[in-house]
């Protein structure tokens, strides 16, 4: 990734934003070729990724002359960068707290007691690559093909193999390098939110949020690929999204990257998709889609990166359409010559519209089911923080943990609360400006012109979109809107904009909101996981000592890396990509701008114009 990010410096790409895209993109695409390289045969792919990790090392090693100057060049990314290595630590030294390093299955019993095996799924995939055996075998786990699954993992294993080794059923290689990609959200998220001009304290508290959440500890142990696809979305969002990237909108490099970007996203995860499609139809309704050429570059990018892997999924292993159909149609099994859209069409003809309406009820109430118990079992564990255990404590302890597993609220908590905030003064700021409208038409022939929304609010409008189709496409019943059957864009967008909308009524009392929780998931999965220890489990012995200790230290260093993101100096309004209003023919930004007066007193007028 940092070989990327240098390459796309020297070619002249400046803009934080476009820079993240460029590394996310570029290891993601390398991963890719990698996987390519490797389908045509073991000793070629490993020859190949060997060629590309050198590269690499020599694009690193080449900065370094000079003394240091391009890594100078991008030392505002240092912080982050420090966070995210911090935070890899974290997560692998909680899961690894009770010893079992190198076990595969210690991610899926050490939160919870028994989650599914798809954290294997990049690492048997990558072991079919790495064998001879040409044409690969069919299934890769249970009734699925490797067709059915994302590769993008994968392609990030295979690329490190070549240079580590990986030991045939062994575990810790895999575990780590899935760690190190789930944790890609934190460039996505700082991205977006450094972009946005917010207040600077206000990026390392979303971002806390986030991090200290019992969604990130989970996902970024038990690495199926999910959170990994998080990160380039998150980073797009800023560029189609932020008043401050418009100039950006208007250039090809900057379409061709978040194309790109999007595209490895899908290639991470197919849930992708439920953030993607929301996210342009809102910009379509707000009319702040970019500009065509932007738009066909996105389109090229986007087929670069997405089309070889629907042909592998049409010519290599066909049909592709198993995990398709078990959510949209809630079918166990393919139908052997039957199509995905006439599977749809006849598990909704045999549901009938009663039925079919109830699941979709059920589908918009799930996210949000237990989280007033979940406030409830929370209170009871706080009064009794210093009890002594009891299986009463340990029933509230674990419901709570299950319960954020598997719903959007619980998981939110307290910093959920924030979007309810977000919506009401939202709605209060589009009366007033609607009354201010007023009473300028009254005083004037002119029609007034209604201010554009800000960034949080078309962001939340886009969260509620995605809400909404994840809702309605899911088929229901077993196939229904619990968190890992969607985007976890989704959740880390609702953790963002949840911070912001206490941020709204006091930046302090959004510290203390996520303090708060962060202190209560790390007292509830400190204490209260695993939920058994002893003989017959994975975990038989007490706390490692030396784990404790390195988890202790990660702790402390991703507080001081929060710190440390928090006292960079934020851009200005035009130094994330934006074009100075005042210059003949330049686009001008969004949102309107008001130059500072001249001496004397001269009136300047307002430059600004829809996006």
């Amino acid at each position: 990734m940092a070989a990327c990010v240098l390459l796309a410096r020297r070619f002249g790409v400046t803009e934080p934003v476009l820079l993240v895209l460029s590394g996310i993109a570029g290891s993601g695409l390398l991963g890719f070729a990698v996987f390519w390289a490797y389908l045509a045969g073991s000793e070629f792919g490993r020859a190949f990724a060997v060629a590309v990790n050198l590269a690499c090392a020599v694009v690193v090693t080449d900065a370094c002359r000079s003394g240091f100057a391009r890594w100078r060049e991008l030392a505002e990314f240092a912080p982050v960068t420090a966070l995210y290595a911090a935070a890899s630590l974290f997560y692998l030294a909680l899961g690894y707290l009770y010893g079992g390093i190198g076990r595969g299955q210690v991610a899926g019993t050490r939160f919870l007691p028994s989650l599914p095996g798809d954290n294997f799924i990049p690492m048997l995939f990558a072991e079919q690559l790495e064998s001879r055996h040409r044409p690969l075998p069919h299934f890769i786990m249970s009734d699925f093909q490797s067709s059915d699954r994302p590769p993008l993992q994968t392609g990030y294993e295979l690329l490190q193999d070549a240079l580590l080794g990986h030991q045939h059923g062994a575990y810790l290689h895999p575990q780590v390098i899935g760690t190190l990609v789930q944790g890609l959200w934190i460039f996505g998220l700082w991205a977006l939110l450094r972009a946005a001009c917010r207040a600077r304290w206000a990026v390392p508290l979303c971002i806390s949020a986030v991090l200290f959440s019992g969604f990130a500890m989970v996902n970024s142990f038990f690495v199926w690929p999910k959170l990994v696809a998080a990160g380039g979305t998150l980073a797009a969002f800023a560029v189609l999204f932020l008043p401050q990237l418009r100039a950006a909108r208007g250039r090809r490099v900057a379409g061709a990257l978040t194309g790109a970007a999007i595209g490895c996203s899908l290639l991470a995860h197919p849930g992708t998709a439920f953030a993607v499609i929301p996210a342009l139809a809102t910009l379509t309704a707000l009319r702040r889609l970019p500009r065509p050429r932007f738009l066909l570059a996105g389109a090229g990018g986007l087929a670069v990166s997405y089309l070889p892997w629907m042909l592998y999924q049409r010519f290599y292993q066909p049909p592709a359409n198993a995990l398709l159909e078990l959510q949209l149609a809630n079918s166990p099994l393919p139908v052997p010559g039957e199509s995905t859209g006439q599977a749809i069409v006849d598990a909704y003809r045999r549901l009938g519209l009663e039925k079919t309406l109830a699941y979709k009820r059920t589908n918009f109430a799930s996210p949000f089911q237990h989280e007033l118990d979940y406030l409830r079992n929370a209170a009871y564990l706080v009064a009794h923080a210093f009890s002594t255990p009891s299986h009463a404590l340990t029933a509230h302890a674990q419901d709570a943990i299950v319960w954020q597993f598997f719903f959007v609220g619980p998981t939110l908590g307290l910093v959920g609360l924030g979007l309810v905030i977000l919506v009401v003064r939202g709605a209060r700021g589009q009366v007033l400006r609607v009354r201010a409208g007023q009473l300028r038409r009254r005083g004037s022939a002119a029609p007034a012109r209604r201010g554009p929304l800000e960034v949080e609010q078309a962001l939340l409008i886009t969260l509620v979109a995605m809400y909404v189709v994840w809702c309605l496409i899911m088929f229901g019943a077993t196939a229904s809107t619990v968190i890992h059957q969607g985007s976890y864009v989704i959740e880390v967008l609702a953790f963002a904009l949840g911070v912001l909308g206490w941020w709204s009524l006091s930046p302090r009392l959004a510290a203390t909101v996520v303090g708060v929780s962060a202190a209560f998931t790390l007292y509830l999965y400190l204490r209260y996981t695993p939920f058994t220890v002893g003989p017959g489990t994975y975990f038989r012995g007490p706390v490692s000592a030396s784990v404790a200790a390195v988890l202790a230290l990660a702790c402390v260093a991703c507080l001081a890396c929060l710190w440390w993101v928090g006292t960079q100096p934020q851009p200005g309004p035009f130094d994330a990509g934006t074009v100075r209003p005042n210059v003949p023919g330049a686009d001008t930004a969004i949102e309107t701008v008001i130059p500072r007066q001249p001496a004397g007193g001269a009136k300047v007028a307002r430059a600004g114009s829809r996006g």
